[in-house]
């Protein structure tokens, strides 16, 4: 629901990544509800997959298939324990012999777009030079590639070196991903890797949910207008949530990780008013107070 706010919303992205869809002795139906058609009428999605073999990926791509998807996107990048553990995400980095078995996949399903979301590593930011050839010659539509290994989760410096030694050597179509902020980094990127097919934002479109429109107008806006444009956002997802979440309890619930993100953008005070609310009454005088 939040992609879908967006996009009607705010807009300025091109393209939505579904969270990394997987399968556990069948699909979740939570992941089934989060890829379906009839969930993501008006923008572009392309459903990601996590798999550590074969087996896996063909069942959650025959899934996407049947849903009408020809565009699907591999992980590997997680670094979560939990996925690594059983081969999948970053753990692949590794893994010469499982990444040629998914590629063979690939190329068994020549009616689908693949691409590969992925880090430089497990453990070493060199992880990434074995598995880059298999890559060249797998039949992807692009690669986005977050210049961290999977030690790094989110914390430290992304390598940028290494990354300009994976850029000048992959020969599909490159997507930069990691610590985009602002219009400034955007910018930055752009002229600095004119070669780069885009960039994608996680962490700094929940932050900044102007930002991809920011960068299509040209123009960095004030923050009175991304405010009011994250209003417009906010009165949204709290009509649908209302609808959904009758209990108050569980609604503040999803609330507060509706506003997780904004921490570095409102007033010390009134953000923890809003994060600390116990009831409903004293949250919507919380944010009254914020947009008014």
């Amino acid at each position: 629901m939040y992609r879908n706010i967006h996009h009607r919303v705010v807009g300025g992205v091109d393209v939505y990544y579904s969270p990394f869809i997987r399968w556990e002795k069948g699909l979740r139906n939570k992941d089934r509800q989060d890829v379906m058609r009839e969930n993501n009428k008006s923008l572009h999605l392309i459903p990601q997959i996590i798999a550590g073999n074969p087996d896996e990926m063909a069942n959650l791509c025959d899934v996407l298939q049947k849903e009408g998807y020809n565009e699907i996107n591999l992980n590997m990048g997680c670094p979560a324990p939990m996925q690594t553990k059983h081969n999948r995400g970053s753990s692949l980095l590794t893994d010469e012999k499982s990444v040629r078995l998914l590629v063979e996949e690939m190329n068994r399903r020549r009616d689908v777009d693949f691409s590969v979301k992925m880090r430089l590593g497990m453990d070493s930011a060199e992880d990434w030079q074995v598995i880059l050839p298999i890559l060249n010659a797998a039949p992807l539509s692009h690669i986005v590639i977050h210049p961290r290994t999977a030690r790094q989760q989110y914390k430290g410096r992304v390598d940028m070196e290494m990354f300009e030694k994976f850029y000048s050597l992959c020969r599909h179509p490159l997507i930069y991903n990691g610590d985009i902020l602002s219009l400034e980094d955007i910018n930055s990127l752009e002229i600095r890797y004119p070669l780069l097919r885009g960039v994608m934002i996680g962490r700094g479109l929940l932050a900044r949910p102007t930002l991809g429109l920011e960068y299509k107008s040209g123009e960095k806006w004030p923050e009175n207008k991304r405010l009011e444009v994250f209003g417009k956002m906010h009165e949204e997802m709290f009509a649908f949530n209302r609808h959904k979440f009758p209990n108050d309890t569980q609604l503040l619930i999803q609330m507060h990780v509706f506003w997780e993100y904004q921490k570095s953008n409102l007033e010390k005070k009134k953000y923890k008013k809003v994060m600390k609310s116990g009831s409903l009454r004293n949250y919507l005088a919380a944010v009254n107070d914020i947009f008014s």
